[in-house]
Formats: C-alpha cells, structure tokens, sequence
C-alpha cells in the first residue's frame, strides 16, 4: 500500500470514529475504600482495605462489629471475601459488619513465630514476624480503624475479631485475650 492509500485510510478511520456514537457510559466499580498507615511495630507503611455494609453508609449514627483479615489485599482475598459478605449481609444470612483487609507486604514474615529450624529458613528467609504483626493490629490498626469509623465494641464479648487463613497450621496468637478474639478459619 502507497503512502497515499495509507494516509487516505487513517483520514477515514479517524473520521469515522469522530462520527461514531459514543460508547455507554461506564461506572465506576466500588466495593469500599483505601488507606494506608504508616507502622512503628512493622517498621514500614501498610494498606488497608475496607468495606462499609449499606447499614453502615445508609446511617449517620450506626455503629457495626469490626472484622479483620490479613491476606487483604485487592490482589490476595478482599475483593471475593467482601463480595461473599455483600451477598450474605444483603440476604440477611449474615449481620452486618465492617471489613477490614490488611494487604500483604511479608505474609510469611507476619503470619510465623520465631524459629530456628533451618528448614524453616529455607523456606521463607524472613519469620517470625508474628508477634509484631499481632502487635501492629492491636495498637496501631484497631484504634486507627476506631477513629475512622463508627465501631462497636463490647468490652465485655468482642466484637473485633482477626480472621486468619494460613497456607499451612495456623496462627496461634500469644495471650488467652488475642485466642478469644481470633477466628481461625482453614485454608481453602
């Protein structure tokens, strides 16, 4: 093709598509909001992922249980968790909740204690990171997440819970007062 022909046929496609009808209006996907708070415990910045049922947003006065989860990230488990709980919470199987998605930096590292099994380090160079993780939760996450939003706490049945889905066992957390209030559930 001569570079006459050529230059015709782009004239045509450009006009075409100046005269074609716009596309549908598309809109935009949201299923809640991001942040990100920077971690004395960790040592690093972490994001956040949250998801506000319509009880919560439908309300100026509500106040919701919190549910924590690490894997939550928009490339890991938040997205399908918060749409399973949008489905459940809008059929009325489950009472609403706050979801708070903690994404991944080190998930090894946050989810493991200390060890000093060579295998182990084999496997994941960076462990034992779990007291700090647990730590970042509990004193710097859980009140950022109270002052952002309007939770409920019960002092005296928890009403913050931390679901952990590990790869392999299971976290176990320090103190009889974090294995309350954590709700281990079986990877998948």
């Amino acid at each position: 093709m001569g570079t006459a022909a050529a230059l015709a046929t782009a004239l045509m496609q450009t006009a075409h598509a100046q005269t074609a009808p716009p596309a549908a209006f598309a809109t935009p996907l949201a299923i809640g909001q991001t942040f990100t708070l920077e971690s004395k415990a960790l040592g690093e910045t972490r994001r956040i992922n949250v998801y506000l049922p319509p009880a919560y947003t439908d309300s100026a006065t509500v106040r919701l249980p919190v549910l924590y989860m690490p894997d939550g990230g928009l490339g890991e488990d938040f997205l399908h968790v918060a749409g399973l709980v949008q489905v459940l919470v809008g059929n009325g199987t489950m009472r609403p909740f706050i979801l708070v998605g903690i994404e991944n930096t080190q998930r090894r590292r946050d989810l493991t204690g200390p060890t000093t099994n060579a295998e182990d380090k084999k496997i994941a160079p960076r462990v034992g990171g779990s007291a700090a993780f647990r730590q970042f939760i509990r004193r710097e996450l859980m009140p950022a997440v109270r002052q952002r939003y309007r939770s409920f706490v019960n002092t005296e049945r928890s009403d913050e819970n931390v679901v952990f889905m590990p790869e392999r066992g299971q976290i176990r957390p320090a103190t009889p007062d974090e294995r309350r209030r954590t709700i281990p559930i079986a990877a998948a």
